[in-house]
């Protein structure tokens, strides 16, 4: 038995308009605030998801959100000078939003007192061979003007 071209034709047909009609999935994004302990917003911290490029930093409000990403889940890392990093679980819905706030501690350790301390040999002031003076030169001088008749200046035309 072998088969007719037209009906293998038709089958392998049918089975591509399967597989392009079957819905993919839509991107979903993560949106979120980033605040420290006490709930006051931290603006400019940075939140990411783990090992990947895609980040963004947090506006005046501390709000930040990240759009196009993958349904599933995902790692979301946040840090900000002075506090600890914190890593969070985040489940995306198909085309779907999650909503997330996180709180960030501070990190005792970088908060440790700093003191700046700079010293430099002192030097004799008296070892210089140059003297150093200081004189005006600086006169006032009277404008000259060109006397209209004459064309001398204006002091010598009379």
């Amino acid at each position: 038995m072998t088969a007719s071209p037209r009906w293998l034709l038709s089958f392998l047909c049918l089975g591509v308009l399967l597989v392009a009609a079957s819905p993919s999935p839509l991107p979903g994004s993560i949106e979120g605030v980033v605040l420290d302990e006490s709930g006051e917003a931290l603006i400019g911290a940075n939140v990411h998801i783990a090992g990947t490029a895609v980040g963004t930093a947090t506006d005046l409000e501390g709000r930040f959100r990240l759009a196009d990403i993958e349904a599933g889940t995902v790692e979301l890392r946040a840090t900000f000078i002075g506090y600890e990093p914190q890593t969070i679980s985040v489940t995306v819905e198909d085309g779907g939003t999650a909503s997330v706030e996180i709180r960030l501690s501070a990190d005792e350790s970088a908060l440790d007192e700093v003191v700046v301390t700079h010293s430099r040999p002192a030097r004799g002031i008296g070892r210089s061979s140059a003297a150093v003076r200081s004189e005006s030169s600086v006169r006032s001088v009277a404008p000259l003007t060109a006397s209209p008749s004459t064309g001398a200046p204006a002091s010598e035309a009379t």
